[in-house]
């Protein structure tokens, strides 16, 4: 009972860490596996794998649909959003902006030339990037 605990604890842990919905079906799974140890280890197994995989199958839907929702709420949230650049960088025939914006950093890419301290406002997000715009326009 104790192990089942343990690894449950584990695949918790590690999911906390990242949040990408993997190890919490595994850490479901251990946790209803803790209940059955008056089983042969082997079935024990066999509960492991039926639970996390019905758990992963059944729950993983639903879940990503929540996920993804809130996700794109807070996409919504960063557009027209004001901000400094806090670094430039030319990569290739290309100029890269680092900046902050809530809470998070980001690169953002514009037609416009930038320099460290300018005031920008984000006016959409293009892949993993942001466009900037002067915020004097």
């Amino acid at each position: 009972m104790l192990y089942w605990f343990i690894l449950g604890l584990v695949f918790l842990g590690i999911e906390l860490m990242n949040y990408s919905l993997i190890c919490i079906w595994f850490s479901i799974g251990a946790f209803i596996t803790m209940f059955c140890t008056r089983f042969n280890f082997i079935y024990q197994i066999y509960i492991f794998v039926v639970i996390s995989g019905l758990s992963m199958f059944f729950i993983r839907q639903s879940a990503m649909k929540y996920i993804t929702k809130n996700k794109c709420e807070e996409l919504d949230r960063i557009t027209n959003v004001e901000t400094t650049i806090n670094e430039v960088k030319t990569i290739g025939n290309e100029r890269c902006y680092y900046l902050k914006v809530d809470g998070k950093h980001w690169r953002g890419i514009s037609k416009e030339i930038f320099e460290v301290g300018d005031e920008v406002i984000v006016e959409k997000i293009m892949g993993n990037k942001l466009v900037l715009k002067s915020k004097n326009k």
